[in-house]
């Protein structure tokens, strides 16, 4: 018999499930669509009214608003909504459009002879405190900044011996005869710390930029002078002079003068001294640590510096609108270059609709961010897709489709209101990058709360999971672990391996590092292992995570970090002596004395700067331009090619032997490259990372950030020798067996004293 409630009700689930599938599918695309407009008005649109906006807060506030959108229509409504107070001259349309639209000519101010263009230049990409060696820059405009390296001068001021004392900073300036008001300020700055949330605040405390501070535009020299307090929250200071626009200036003397004991600390005349981590004391040059922002001049009693519009030559065209797909039959169309004079750009934005949707920001981060874990999850998804998509050296030369890269992560989320922020999407949309800086951090990183990780970390040889540090008597190192809480660790450590960013060397080395600490909570444990062939079941708890870091990261000295193997062999771990031992070592060598480096667990910078030149029977050859950033004006994926012209390196010395593995990564390769390429030594063991180049630091809006490279480094032998993504590759390749960490062996130190006793057969290293 036919049943009409059943029928009904069978009618209303199909219609449910479709509408469910409906949803989340449209969700990803109002989502897709706002990344697409919120990264090229936020880093191309050059509008007064964009500055004005706190970018990480307007992301949480818009994917909020985006998301649920039921049409096409509704959504081009609220990105209109979004983006109109912001970019004035914004239009979304059905149809791409170009700039010889009727819209664009009308935007445009009748009489533009009085009026500056403004446009964005990107040295790589400013992201705040932490990016210290990019830079952005609004054309004729203010280079906005909270960040040491966008000073023309700076020095840097130890105040430990100095709390409670009222510190007075002083510097005899003169403004270029002929010059435009360069707004000069003078600023202490307190540098970043690691508790990365909070140091906004002491840049915000100490920086002097309010129009009071600005200089006057005086033609004479004179003395310009700020005070601080010097309290326990400061820690050690920089000062410097922060020009905001085009202008000339001149420095003749800049010191430093504690006013509670009458006493001057220091005069620096142009010059600072500071220790390096080697321990030695050094003198420097004033640190100019932007050139391309500035110009210095140096005389014999002062300095002349010129601050510029730009930030390089390049410039988009005066005309250029950018007409994109962000979805389906939707098209947002901006101009890359507006006019302006100097307190605006026109046509000039409604303000009240600005002052709206600040306040609707301000309201939605105060109620909480309902349902804050995935708006948080949607929006630094958002952010850092568009930072690599129009700053990331490496992208280019990758086979990846990055707009279906965002499309993948967004649909990976699920509005499940779960109290836990889920990384994994940001994760392995960032591992596609092979980009072995990355590191993804959340704000649970930054809790103080107490932690918990598993008591041993574990390393993947073959197809087996082996313990290779132990912090408990009942796990032994060597066991294969096969389950944890009846959770396969195969199984686990792929998935774990598809988060991490970087080479196949680099994953490994990673995962046995983060692995452990995927176990948070203080919970009974019961392992599965095989020993010796023979099946366990091993019960344990969880330990505190700081008992595994003391384990995986102390590089504490003993009595086997340097050790003579032989009267012509001597091995020494870098990463656990200091300086002067291996400096004392190389200074008393013999002729026929071969030195084994061993930089498995890493090595300190003064390898490169003080180590490197020791080696060297002969002079060293230069360092050739290897770093390159990206300058970006227009909304597309940077081309970086590789510069330098291929070069043969030197038959390695077999005075030298380096090991290295994985962990060996950024300035650590640069410094290897350097050694192959000067034929300072042989190296054994694995490829290294793989990656090179300044990193820079993107803060999302959840509060945590995302690590990735942003200036592309090269090869000084050119690109046949590019080790991005493919490591540095040893000259004898060996790895450790299961075999040989339960019998404790090295046989990567082993292989490198047969190769001093016996010679190498090789004619030419294995390394091409």
């Amino acid at each position: 018999m036919f049943n009409i409630k059943k029928y009904v009700l069978s009618i209303f689930l199909v219609f449910l499930l479709c509408s469910c599938g409906y949803t989340d599918n449209q969700r990803a695309h109002n989502l897709s669509s706002f990344a697409h407009t919120y990264g090229l008005v936020r880093w191309f649109h050059p509008s007064e009214e964009a500055a004005k906006i706190d970018w990480n807060k307007f992301a949480l506030y818009g994917v909020k608003e985006v998301a649920d959108c039921r049409s096409q229509k509704e959504l081009q409504q609220k990105l209109e909504e979004l983006f109109l107070p912001i970019a004035p001259t914004i239009s979304f349309s059905k149809e791409q459009k170009s700039s010889n639209d009727d819209d664009y000519i009308l935007s445009l101010p009748v009489n533009k002879d009085d009026l500056l263009s403004v446009f964005w230049q990107h040295s790589g990409v400013d992201l705040g405190i932490w990016s210290n060696n990019y830079v952005s820059k609004r054309a004729n405009r203010p280079l906005a900044t909270q960040n040491i390296s966008k000073l023309a001068l700076h020095g840097y001021f130890p105040t430990d011996t100095y709390k409670g004392h009222k510190i007075r900073m002083s510097a005899k300036i003169r403004i270029e005869p002929g010059s435009p008001n360069p707004a000069l300020h003078m600023i202490l700055i307190k540098p970043p710390r690691n508790d990365f949330p909070n140091a906004a605040e002491f840049y915000t405390k100490l920086c002097a930029n309010d129009s009071s501070a600005v200089l006057p535009n005086n033609k004479d020299w004179r003395i310009y002078e700020r005070e601080i307090t010097i309290d326990d929250s400061l820690g050690d200071l920089y000062w410097g002079l922060y020009p905001e626009r085009a202008g000339a200036f001149l420095v003749e003397r800049i010191s430093l003068y504690d006013v509670t004991t009458n006493r001057t600390i220091s005069d620096f005349l142009f010059g600072t001294s500071r220790k390096e981590r080697s321990g030695r004391q050094i003198n420097e040059d004033l640190s100019r640590t932007n050139p391309i922002s500035f110009d210095y001049s140096e005389y014999d009693n002062y300095l002349s510096i010129s601050s510029k519009n730009q930030i390089f030559e390049d410039t988009p065209e005066a005309d250029s609108v950018i007409s994109r797909n962000i979805g389906s039959q939707l098209y947002v169309n901006i101009p890359l270059v507006l006019y302006g004079d100097s307190t605006c750009t026109y046509p000039k934005g409604n303000q009240y609709a600005l002052e709206e949707l600040n306040s609707k920001i301000s309201a939605f981060e105060k109620e909480g961010n309902k349902a804050s874990n995935t708006y948080k999850e949607y929006a630094d998804i958002v952010v850092t897709w568009n930072v690599i998509k129009y700053f990331s050296p490496y992208l280019d030369e990758l086979s990846l489709q990055w707009d279906d890269e965002l499309a993948t992560a967004l649909g990976m989320l699920k509005n499940d209101k779960s109290d836990d922020y889920n990384r994994v999407p940001l994760e392995l949309m960032m591992a596609k990058l092979e980009d072995a800086h990355v590191v993804v951090t959340t704000q649970l990183d930054y809790s103080q709360q107490s932690r918990y990780s598993l008591p041993f970390s574990v390393k993947k040889i073959g197809n087996n999971i082996v313990v290779v540090q132990s912090n408990t008597p009942l796990i032994k190192v060597g066991d294969v672990v096969q389950k944890i809480n009846n959770e396969d660790m195969r199984k686990k450590y792929a998935h774990s391996e598809k988060r991490v960013s970087g080479s196949l060397f680099h994953k490994n080395n990673r995962v046995r590092q983060t692995l452990p600490f995927e176990y948070r909570k203080d919970t009974p444990l019961k392992i599965k292992l095989i020993r010796n062939k023979e099946a366990l079941i091993i019960e344990t708890n969880t330990t505190p995570d700081y008992v595994m870091y003391s384990i995986l990261y102390d590089r504490v000295p003993n009595e086997n970090n340097v050790r003579q193997i032989s009267e012509n062999i001597t091995y020494i771990n870098v990463s656990c002596t200091d300086f002067d031992r291996v400096a004392k070592i190389l200074e008393q060598r013999s002729s026929n004395q071969t030195i084994i480096f061993d930089i498995r667990e890493g090595a300190p910078n003064f390898l490169l700067r003080y180590i490197i030149p020791l080696l060297a029977d002969e002079p060293l050859p230069s360092r050739r331009e290897i770093l390159i950033t990206p300058q970006v004006i227009y909304p597309k994926t940077p081309i970086v090619p590789d510069t330098l012209s291929s070069v043969a390196p030197k038959t390695p010395s077999l005075k030298n032997i380096f090991l290295i593995n994985g962990n060996n990564i950024s300035n650590m390769e640069e410094t290897l490259d350097y050694i192959r390429y000067a034929g300072l030594g042989y190296f054994i063991g694995s490829n290294t990372a793989g990656c090179s180049g300044m990193i820079n630091i993107i803060p999302l809006p959840s509060g945590g950030q995302v690590v990735f490279t942003g200036a592309k480094s090269l090869s000084l032998m050119g690109a046949e020798h590019y080790y991005y993504r493919v490591g540095i590759k040893p000259d004898y390749f060996i790895e450790e067996t299961i075999d040989d960490i339960q019998r404790g062996r090295d046989v990567i130190l082993d292989k490198a004293i047969e190769i001093v006793i016996n010679g190498t057969k090789m004619a030419t290293p294995e390394f091409n």
